[in-house]
Order: structure tokens, then sequence, then C-alpha cells
């Protein structure tokens, strides 16, 4: 007989774990927090529109996103760089409702392919065995969250003028730091600038200094809204990322610096690799094993991210104020470069866990 899995979050991750668990019989004790987060608009790459597609379909929940098909990388002095790639541009709100309202009306069915098939009836529930925390707001006690830098991004939503093209976004970087304009379609787009740290002052005032500083971007811009947000966006990860029946996933286990626009990703797999990990420990499989290799898949990601950032960052022509980022950013790379290189014990493969 299945035990039931409680959810904590409705987020990507708590969705993803979801629709795995789902798909494996699973009763679910779904919570969903009430947080105070303003989400900045999303551009899902390739891969996380693929695996989004896989999990759920996608009819419904990219209905309103828009279509991009090109990124121009302009980075440091060198000359933009034209690259051929696939995204979809959407509503951070609307992405975060959309999935979860999908999830809850999946709990209990199977959904792949934009289509619903009749589950499995679900096994009769004995008791709670694992705890998925994809919520900072039931974080586990005790645990507690490592951040590498101080850096901050502004974000707000822009129009665009006659010399940009609704299919193509820009990242570009100078001395001030990156900044990175996505359409959103009606000839709106999100605009993203990245500082050395959570700014002084007038939002704005900033942002529209650090978008007047551009090469490029700012003449793609013909106004922004006088909302701006802020929120941090330097790597982070919790200590520990498992615990006596709880694992951590999605933002709640490890928070991504966006430059690497693969956090939505991210998230997602980590709820994928949460219910494959559960169902192979109640299908009988090694408990400790399954969840050291969790644990290590979920480091060696972050160690992996971490290279990039540091890769990146050290790439660029920033002033001074953005040395102490890049130099604490190495430091963590080195860190954490055994695990991003560390074996690994198990593969997932069709949303399942096997021996490797």
């Amino acid at each position: 007989m299945r035990k039931s899995v409680r959810i904590e979050g409705g987020g990507p991750a708590a969705c993803a774990a979801i629709f795995g668990l789902c798909r494996s019989g699973f009763a679910i004790d779904l919570s969903v927090p009430t947080e105070d987060f303003t989400a900045p608009p999303l551009v899902l790459n390739e891969g996380t529109v693929q695996l989004l597609g896989e999990l759920c379909g996608r009819s419904q929940l990219f209905a309103a996103a828009h279509e991009l098909r090109r990124r121009v990388v302009a980075w440091g002095e060198a000359a933009p760089t034209v690259i051929a790639e696939p995204a979809l541009s959407i509503s951070g709100a609307h992405f975060r409702e959309g999935l979860l309202r999908i999830a809850i009306d999946g709990l209990g069915a199977s959904r792949g392919g934009g289509r619903t098939t009749p589950p499995a009836p679900p096994a009769e529930s004995t008791g709670q065995a694992w705890t998925l925390c994809a919520s900072a707001a039931a974080a586990p006690a005790g645990s507690r969250v490592e951040r590498f830098g101080a850096r901050a991004m502004l974000f707000a939503e822009v129009g665009l003028s006659d010399a940009a093209n609704a299919d193509c976004c820009w990242i570009e970087a100078g001395a001030e730091g990156w900044v990175f304009l996505a359409p959103l379609g009606a000839r709106r787009a999100v605009v993203q600038a990245a500082l050395p740290a959570d700014p002084r002052g007038d939002a704005a005032m900033v942002l529209a200094g650090i978008l007047g500083s551009t090469r490029h971007i700012a003449r793609l811009i013909a106004d922004f809204e006088t909302v701006v947000h802020s929120h941090p966006i330097a790597p982070a990860i919790r200590h520990p990322l498992v615990g006596d029946g709880w694992l951590a996933v999605g933002s709640t286990a490890m928070a991504l610096d966006p430059i690497c626009g693969d956090g939505t990703g991210q998230a997602l797999r980590s709820g994928v690799l949460a219910a494959a990990l559960v169902a192979a420990a109640e299908e009988g499989g090694d408990r400790r094993a399954l969840v050291a290799h969790f644990e290590r898949r979920l480091l060696r990601s972050f160690g992996a991210h971490l290279a990039a950032c540091t890769r990146l960052y050290q790439a660029t022509l920033f002033g001074s104020r953005w040395q102490r980022e890049i130099a604490e950013g190495a430091a963590a790379t080195a860190t954490f470069s055994a695990a991003a290189n560390a074996p690994l014990e198990f593969s997932l493969n069709n949303l399942k866990l096997a021996p490797a």
C-alpha cells in the first residue's frame, strides 16, 4: 500500500513532484503557504519547455506565452553575437498560477502530451512517508541558507521601440553589470539589471541610469514603468538538503543566478527527482542510497552552476564594485568543485530512478 506524501509549496518544483507522484499512485497532502513575492516575467528555454510538455502538456500553460527565436549577446566590448535560441517568455505570476492549477486538477490523474488518461486507482494511504519542502515559508527547522554574494536584480516592464525585434531577446554587459531584455508580446518587454548589491535610493532612477549606460539595449526601449522591483540573485544553497523523512526541492534547496537562465528548469528537475526517489524507495529501493544520490545530484548541479557563473562574470569588464562578487564566486566554485564532478549511483529515465 502506498503511503501519502506531504508537499509544502506551490511553485514549479512542487508541481513537478505532484505530476510524478500522481503517476506512481501516491496520495498527496498539499499545502501552499502564502508568500509575499513578486515573480518577474520568465524566459523558459527549450529544454524547460520540453520538460513541462512531458509533465503536463503545454496547451493551457503556454496559451499566453510569447515566442522568442533569437538571443543577442553583447558581452563587454565584443561585437554583438546573434544566437538561434528558441524560448518562451511568460508572466511569472501567470506561469506559477497556471502550473499549480494544472497540478491540482491532475491530482489523482495522469497527464502528459497535452491529454488526460484515466490513472490507476491510488493505493490506500498508510500514513505519510515523506515531506517535500518546496517553500521557504515551510523550510525545515534547523536548516540554514548559505548565500555566495550580495548581488541583486532590478526588473520592470518596458515598452519596445521601433528598433526592437519582437522575437529577439538581448543580454548586454557593461561596467555597471549586465542587463537583459526579453519581449513579452504587444510591444512590451521585461528588462532586468544585475547589480553587485541591492541598490540604495530610488530604484527607478538607478535602473534608468543603468539603461542609459548601455550601448545597445537603451535604443530598444521606448519607455519603462516607474514600478521597479528588486530581489537578491546571488547563488544560495540550503544546509542540509535532506533530513529525516524530508527533502528540500526547488528554490528551497537552492537559488540560482538568473544569468544562466535555468532556474525554472532546475526547480522542475529537482521536483521530478524527488518524486522518483520517493517512488523507488517505496518500491523497496535502498532508502539511504537514494537519499544520498538526491543530495549528491543537487550538490553537483549547484557546483556546475557556480562554475558557469564564475566563467561568465570573469569574462566581463565590470567595474571595481563587482570584484568582490567575482572573487567570492570563484572561491565558492573551488569549494564545490568536487561536488560538481561527483559520480552518481542512479540515473533518471522516463521519470524513474534506476542504478547507473
